[in-house]
């Protein structure tokens, strides 16, 4: 395969998001998002001209029922590919099968470290321009040195590539522990898209969610409220209260709802801190208790809610009630 690296070009952005839109079509419900990862993402460094891209899938199977679809948009299915728990595909163009276009690196959302260790990479090189400088300058040689070899240009690039995702990942890490958590009703500039997003993540109307987080500004009322957590625009998890998420017990009230933190931002304690935060506002307007209602099992344990009993949701499935007391004294 010829080795081609290229100055970056504006047009990579419009090619991913124009593919983007496409393998969304094909993935339909199995797809959370889909995101511009490698090279081609970082404006100003020199790349390969292949536009990788990273879709995020609620399960493998759910992805793997799709694999026809993705077919029929050209792509070649690899299977994992040397990664386990990934389905990687590639297209390359009709007209010169040597020409490679894009490639798929399709996750679930359980995948946390290499969804992570991705995007951590793409947002480091974005914002430390002497280490994109130093990337983009060894790929340049490493191409010139073996143009028709792209298994020795990876070689080359292999050591400076795992100090890179080290460095980024530690970095990305470090940035997430002063990630503000914001109440809504303090920013209703944010109610548009954060009910997009609990939408795309939950299922739910996006009316009804918008709904919901306008009452939280307009009225007077403890409850509803609305809460997330946001990185340069970005939600990276949110969270809810409401009188009751969908279960028979009308007397285990007020909820905490839709609880969701974004792959990348798993088990760097995201969760206790959004949690916390509820819980304190919550005390602070002089609501006594929590309940939340879930199928997981032992992850809130570990956040110090105690579990209550199992419960039916409306559709008659059981789930798993927890409840936060808040501190004596804590209310105001």
């Amino acid at each position: 395969m010829h080795v081609r690296v290229e100055p970056y070009s504006p047009a990579w952005a419009a090619q991913f998001k124009a593919e983007a839109a496409r393998v969304a079509r094909a993935l339909g419900d199995a797809l959370l998002e889909v995101h511009h990862i490698g090279s081609t993402s970082v404006p100003g460094l020199a790349a390969k001209p292949v536009i990788d891209m990273m879709p995020v899938v609620r399960d493998l199977a759910s992805a793997d029922a799709r694999r026809e679809s993705l077919e029929a948009l050209g792509y070649e299915w690899c299977g994992e590919f040397g990664i386990p728990g990934r389905r990687y595909l590639r297209r390359s163009s009709p007209s010169n099968p040597d020409l490679r276009l894009f490639q798929l690196h399709v996750f679930s959302q359980d995948s946390v470290d290499d969804i992570r260790r991705h995007l951590a990479v793409r947002d480091y090189l974005r914002t430390h321009a002497d280490a994109a400088r130093a990337y983009g300058a060894l790929k340049g040689r490493l191409a010139r040195r073996f143009p028709e070899d792209i298994d020795a240009y990876c070689d080359g690039k292999d050591d400076f590539v795992q100090h890179l995702q080290h460095d980024a990942v530690a970095w990305m890490a470090g940035r997430v522990q002063s990630l503000p958590v914001i109440a809504l009703r303090d920013r209703p500039d944010l109610i548009e898209c954060a009910a997009e997003w609990f939408s795309s993540i939950w299922g739910v109307a996006t009316e009804d969610y918008r709904t919901s987080m306008r009452a939280c500004v307009q009225g007077q009322a403890a409850i509803p409220q609305w809460y997330i957590v946001c990185d340069n625009g970005r939600i990276a998890a949110g969270a809810g209260v409401i009188d009751n998420d969908f279960h028979e017990r009308r007397d285990l009230a007020p909820n905490v709802c839709a609880v969701y933190v974004q792959p990348e931002y798993r088990r760097l304690g995201v969760a206790r801190r959004l949690l916390d935060a509820v819980c304190h506002d919550m005390a602070r307007q002089g609501v006594p208790h929590l309940y939340l209602f879930t199928d997981h099992d032992g992850f809130y344990e570990r956040l110090g809610w105690q579990f209550v009993d199992m419960v039916r949701d409306d559709d008659g499935e059981l789930g798993r009630m927890y409840a936060h007391r808040m501190p004596d004294g804590c209310a105001e």
